[in-house]
């Protein structure tokens, strides 16, 4: 037993010092690497590996079905690289054992004196006098005078009060051991990875992701035979109430050819309903660089529309105004008809589109712009996941 709690001990003194290590510096989206080797094991020796269970309860912040996730993607990921998982341990030339936490870490930023730049603007004033005259002539003698004074740059110092700034830090530890057998007591780590970042998501799935695939990107690839790579689309997304809606899009990714934008929601890949960012890296990543997906997506657009016969107060006479016929429900209007000639068949806009938002701004002489959501297929190919452990998918 004293091998397995000095293990246990020394996985968790090692997530608390990456803790406090990532807690100190600011919050950032790249994950804090650090990998432990030995130098004199043969990795290419190892072929087939088994994941060993928690031996001890899980921590509060994590829970069994978090585990499995994680558990799942280093498994992938190690296939990737070229190594075989199996369920027999007799079977194993390695074992991996996996350490999860999150924390919940708040850091006070003290108040701060700061000096700004503050410029007056030239202002022109209007002076009047009157003058009164008693005497032999009583009367009243009005002038005025106009005076202007130039715009002027000074300094002003303000007290920048302080304030507090959380985050949670989920953390992976990655250990592998081997031994003379496949009691726990008798294996020795080989090779450990720890990742950790700082995230505003409670569930450490929404980032394990990454977290595996940085925590391993030093483990050596098992060289028997060809390594198909990870598949990449150049996304970030985040889970709102409308769907998965995209946040990021690299310039010149699958994605970004392929037009979509930050904004758009994504509903569904190979048919499948996706909810939270984990379940669309999951199959995009495992697919392989090369593969073509199905992709179902609401395109967010905006049209802009100057002339209407007069000004729309809400989505009904906005449709009266655009010749178009609405089914409204909860302030989103979907266009049942769009009749011929009209302002909105010349905006371009057509049955079963959304409008999700009406605004008007002025440019000149009054417009209105207003935002669709419409239905799309889209059919992307894969491309190689970049090398360097980027968090987006």
């Amino acid at each position: 037993m004293r091998p397995k709690f000095l293990h246990a001990i020394f996985s968790l003194v090692w997530c608390c010092l990456t803790l406090y290590s990532c807690a100190s510096a600011p919050p950032a989206r790249k994950p804090l690497v650090q990998w432990l080797s030995n130098p004199e094991v043969n990795y290419q020796s190892f072929k087939y590996f088994a994941i060993l269970l928690p031996g001890s309860p899980f921590t509060p912040t994590i829970l069994p079905f978090q585990f499995d996730f994680v558990a799942s993607v280093v498994a992938e990921e190690l296939k990737y690289k070229g190594y075989e998982r199996v369920q027999d341990p007799q079977r194993a030339d390695f074992f991996v054992d996996i350490f999860l936490n999150s924390e919940y870490r708040v850091k006070y930023i003290p108040p701060e004196q700061v000096t700004i730049p503050v410029y007056t603007p030239p202002q022109t004033i209007k002076l009047e006098s009157q003058s009164f005259y008693y005497g032999d002539i009583q009367g009243i003698s009005r002038g005025t005078a106009t005076i202007s004074i130039p715009g002027t740059w000074g300094v002003r110092s303000i007290t920048r009060p302080g304030y507090t700034i959380g985050a949670y830090y989920p953390c992976v530890i990655i250990t592998f051991l081997a031994g003379p057998n496949i009691s726990k007591e008798a294996l020795a780590p080989i090779w450990r990875g720890t990742a950790i970042l700082a995230s505003q998501s409670y569930d450490i799935r929404e980032d394990g992701q990454g977290l595996v695939v940085a925590a391993l990107r030093r483990f050596p690839d098992h060289q028997s035979g060809p390594i198909k790579k990870k598949g990449w689309l150049g996304l970030k997304t985040s889970w709102t109430e409308k769907g998965l809606e995209i946040l990021e899009v690299e310039k010149g990714s699958p994605a970004w050819r392929a037009r979509l934008r930050p904004g758009d929601i994504v509903k569904t890949i190979d048919g499948h309903p996706v909810e939270y960012p984990w379940q669309l890296s999951a199959r995009i990543v495992y697919a392989g660089a090369g593969t073509t997906l199905s992709m179902t997506v609401f395109f967010q657009m905006s049209i802009k529309l100057v002339y209407l016969s007069y000004e729309p107060k809400n989505l009904q006479e906005l449709a009266t105004a655009l010749k178009i016929s609405i089914d409204t429900k909860e302030d989103i209007g979907v266009i049942r008809k769009v009749f011929p000639d009209g302002p909105g068949e010349k905006a371009g806009l057509r049955p079963g589109q959304k409008i999700v938002k009406f605004s008007r701004f002025y440019s000149g002489w009054q417009q209105y712009s207003i935002a669709i959501e419409r239905p799309g297929e889209l059919t992307l190919t894969l491309a190689p996941y970049p090398s360097e452990a980027d968090l987006q998918y």
